[in-house]
């Protein structure tokens, strides 16, 4: 059988050779100029548009980018053998989705901290932006329902996760003051993670079991999936009418210096633990599953390689905060490779811990991913001398601060958009935006098939995947900039294979709608097709008058 630790070391090692080598020619199609001010300076109100230092802001940026997706995703991929999905991660990422996050952080940064549908908008035409920025906003919205539900479940069915989980927010309040009074970021941090632990021990004492009680005549279960629910939708409203320093920025650099020691100690585990690879190298081209590898393998594992969704963060929170152009690559491109990192060690995890039999039995639904990965986790840290207790409850509480910073920073990212489109109505105020957002995506989860949508809404990301390189060479067009190798390498080529497999993947996900009955995920994917083609025609047009 064939030992995890030769693979992890070089998916790893190609990841960090990866960014140290297209470093100069990616940066060099885009020339960051530090002597021109960001919008977070340009545009300070410290609220939204707030100067960020370069650690705190990679932090924000890599949290709020990968919540559980990349964990989920990774994991889902394997259907078609870990060989596949771990070296799709891999070059995806170099060649695509580190690229993708960081042309759309710039892209927004000198359009004065837009979303991308404003600068689809101003660069392709009225149609194809406003188009765009109701997918972008009724997108950010549907990542609010789903991860609603996943973080409501993740608490129920761990209770032991609950205290540490809700004891980030108040700590993440409580670094941000001390950041605010003028203690080091250092310092901050160690206090910070050193609670964070404490309370770890607390939730394993006393885990938040549900609890019925008698209320107004009525029974009302304590820290049921239903309880989290509603006490989640309170928290986003009022995270996403927080200044960004109070709350989204502490909380989640305070989440990714938590979800580094788990990541240390997982690849620790494996390290001393040597586990083998209990899973097929390569299972077919077609899976009972998933469906074809191409398109459905890039479909499913986005985030962790390459995520259109993540031009919301870029071009949404990110942008409004970064300090420096030249910060831009070790926040975009090294918080997406972060993400990957990510993905890699869980795929690690499943394949040496589960054999492909026990992986298929689960369903593959979410919350059963969840536990698969806080399991493997557990068993990876036994191998430190850890009980599986300890491990399995820092893996769910991971999850669960995951999936905390990517529910209210795609909300925050959708009020946005929503205030761009509304500008000359009431949703162009942050609390009417704000109260939108957060009861549109609890309708949404209350009502609507929501999760019938996500494979709709991870194409409509591989599309989206697509428009940074588009604006991007538009643009260098426009300057009559030459066209050097790494215009060919990191805009032309990605463009050569985004296109044709987005397009296959809404025409396949669309059959399999319509031949199920599913007119809800057939309609948006006819938007998505609609919206593919109109960004075709409007860059064919800017492209031959620029």
């Amino acid at each position: 059988m064939v030992n995890i630790v030769p693979i992890l070391t070089a998916g790893y090692g190609a990841l960090g050779a990866g960014y140290k080598f297209f470093k100069r020619s990616i940066t060099a199609i885009t020339s960051p100029d530090d002597h021109s001010p960001t919008p977070a300076h340009l545009r300070s109100d410290g609220a939204d548009f707030v100067p960020t230092k370069p650690l705190v802001l990679f932090g924000h940026h890599w949290m709020s980018i990968a919540g559980t997706s990349p964990i989920i995703a990774s994991i889902v991929g394997l259907v078609w053998g870990w060989g596949p999905a771990l070296l799709w991660m891999v070059l995806g990422v170099i060649f695509i989705g580190g690229v993708h996050d960081y042309f759309a952080l710039i892209i927004s940064i000198r359009h004065q901290g837009r979303s991308m549908g404003e600068v689809i908008r101003e660069t392709l035409g009225s149609f194809s932006g406003t188009l765009a920025s109701v997918v972008l906003a009724f997108g950010g919205i549907l990542v609010y329902a789903i991860f609603l539900s996943v973080i409501a479940g993740a608490l129920a069915k761990n209770p032991t996760a609950a205290i540490p989980t809700l004891a980030l927010i108040p700590l993440a309040i409580f670094c941000g003051f001390l950041l605010k009074r003028g203690v080091s970021l250092i310092t901050a941090t160690a206090i910070g993670v050193a609670l964070a632990l404490v309370f770890l021990a607390v939730g394993i004492r006393y885990p938040l079991m549900e609890t019925p009680i008698q209320l107004w005549g009525g029974e009302l279960h304590l820290f049921s999936e239903s309880f989290w629910i509603y006490f989640f939708v309170m928290y986003t409203f009022a995270a996403v009418s927080t200044p960004v320093w109070a709350l989204l920025q502490p909380r989640d650099y305070l989440n990714s210096a938590v979800l580094v020691i788990g990541l240390l100690l997982g690849i620790g585990g494996i390290l001393v633990g040597i586990p083998s690879v209990k899973f097929p190298f390569f299972n077919g081209f077609s899976s009972s599953v998933r469906g074809p590898l191409w398109p459905m393998l890039f479909v499913t594992i986005s985030c962790g390689a390459a995520s259109g969704w993540h031009s919301l963060i870029a071009a949404g929170t990110t942008s409004k905060q970064l300090d420096r152009e030249s910060h831009g690559f070790r926040i975009a491109y090294g918080g997406m490779m972060g993400e990957t990192v990510m993905a890699f060690l869980s795929a690690s995890l499943i394949i040496t811990t589960f054999s492909y039999q026990e992986f298929l039995a689960t369903g593959l639904s979410s919350s059963s991913i969840g536990e698969l990965f806080a399991s493997a986790l557990g068993a990876a840290m036994s191998h430190l001398g850890i009980s599986p207790l300890t491990g399995a409850t820092l893996g769910a509480v991971a999850l669960a601060a995951l999936t905390l910073t990517t529910l209210d920073s795609f909300a925050r990212t959708s009020r946005y958009v929503l205030q761009e489109i509304g500008s000359r109505t009431p949703l162009r105020r942050p609390l009417v935006s704000a109260i939108f957002v957060t009861l549109s995506g609890f309708l949404l989860y209350k009502f609507v098939p929501f999760m019938d949508l996500w494979n709709g809404l991870v194409l409509g990301g591989l599309l989206l995947l697509v428009l940074p390189f588009v604006i991007i060479i538009i643009e260098r067009k426009r300057a009559s900039q030459p066209k050097p190798v790494p215009y060919f390498l990191h805009l032309v080529l990605p463009l050569v294979f985004l296109y044709p497999t987005t397009i296959a993947g809404l025409l396949y996900l669309l059959y399999i709608y319509m031949k199920g009955g599913n007119w809800v995920s057939s309609g948006l994917n006819l938007l998505l097709i609609v919206l593919a083609v109109s960004l075709t025609i409007q860059s064919w047009r800017r492209l031959r008058v620029s």
